[in-house]
């Protein structure tokens, strides 16, 4: 399991094994399963907002009392090519979660 960003909360998720016959496993919000990524219904609906503070987040290297003021220059010295491409990373990963969810309504 790899975990990516999401908030560790137990979530089940419904896997196909073979023949028609699916199995419902547990894991935690953010990791990485059967080629997709399992997040919790919060997790799934982030803004662009949000998303933007994860990714500042785990290339953070300072102090936690200074991250925010960080992560509002990080934002603001972001072109606007970098911000189009989070914004697509963002758009991909909800189109990603909106088919899982399609397909596996119980998760």
């Amino acid at each position: 399991m790899k975990k990516i960003n999401g908030c560790e909360k137990e979530i089940k998720y419904t896997a196909f094994i073979s023949n028609g016959w699916n199995k419902t496993f547990k894991t935690k919000c953010g990791y990485f399963m059967d080629g997709k990524r399992q997040l919790c219904d919060t997790c799934k609906d982030k803004t662009l907002e949000q998303y933007l503070q994860e990714v500042h987040a785990s290339q953070y290297e300072g102090l936690d009392d200074d991250m925010p003021d960080n992560f509002d220059n990080w934002v603001t010295n972001l072109n606007e090519k970098e911000l189009r491409q989070y914004e697509a990373d963002l758009l991909k990963q909800n189109i990603d979660l909106d088919i899982n969810r399609e397909l596996n309504p119980a998760n």
